[in-house]
């Protein structure tokens, strides 16, 4: 059962970060269109991360990407 725990516990931190890569590589010219967002709302349906944390996680790589333009 630990064995089984851990290893979905793996899966959905590979997901987020597949998730946050693809957010970053959106973004990084700028502009998110309304394709690519919901392509990763659908990968995070499919993966089951909820649409509250995608939506956190653009405005935080959003946030992180101005800033470092403005830098």
């Amino acid at each position: 059962l630990r064995n089984v725990q851990a290893r979905e516990n793996q899966r959905a931190a590979k997901n987020r970060e597949t998730l946050l890569q693809g957010i970053k590589q959106a973004i990084s010219d700028g502009n998110l269109s309304l394709n690519e967002r919901t392509q990763l709302h659908a990968f995070a349906l499919k993966t089951g991360i909820n649409e509250q944390e995608v939506e956190s996680l653009i405005k935080q790589e959003s946030s992180a990407l101005l800033k470092q333009v403005v830098e």
